[in-house]
């Protein structure tokens, strides 16, 4: 089982949101689903880094995309 496999269905919707709009740190959605961004931002999936310094907004990773383009991927199979 990757580590893929381990990330469940909030933190996908997560990332979902925070692709579709990113959201600042303290936001409402931020403060409302701190567990699925302790664990995003845990697993490199999304970062307040913007360049060489941060920021305090949420933004998906390459990674963070590579996975959700995954699971976005699976699920439309799935649909088929």
């Amino acid at each position: 089982m990757g580590r893929d496999a381990l990330i469940g269905a909030s933190v996908l919707d997560v990332l979902f949101h925070i692709w579709d709009q990113p959201q600042t740190t303290k936001s409402t959605m931020s403060k409302e689903k701190a567990d699925e961004i302790a664990i995003a931002a845990s697993e490199g999936l999304i970062s307040v880094r913007a360049g060489h310094s941060h920021g305090r907004v949420w933004r998906i990773t390459p990674e963070g995309m590579r996975l959700l383009w995954a699971a976005l991927t699976t699920l439309n199979d799935s649909e088929e």
